[in-house]
């Protein structure tokens, strides 16, 4: 099962791991929609970057209760399923 991943800024190295978490592609979106300007430092846009996955993330898992799946059995009623958010 795939797990939702926010993503941590490493100071040190001035890079989001993993590459595969959310803050990545939030970099990643922000330089094609807004690229660096010249001789911009990216850390900023790092941190910012984690800062709203953490909090998306965040706001998810404490609402998964608000995500409701109908899905029609061979009769076609409808079953609700609740959703579950993973970190």
């Amino acid at each position: 099962m795939t797990k939702l991943i926010p993503g941590t800024y490493n100071p040190t190295t001035g890079q989001i791991t993993p590459s595969t978490s959310m803050a990545r592609a939030i970099e990643r979106a922000m330089n094609d929609e807004v690229p660096l300007g010249a001789g911009e430092d990216p850390r900023g846009r790092r941190r910012l970057a984690v800062a709203i996955a953490t909090g998306v993330i965040d706001h998810l898992k404490a609402k998964e209760k608000a995500f409701v799946v109908n899905v029609r059995d061979s009769g076609g009623t409808p079953i609700e399923r609740t959703v579950r958010i993973d970190v």
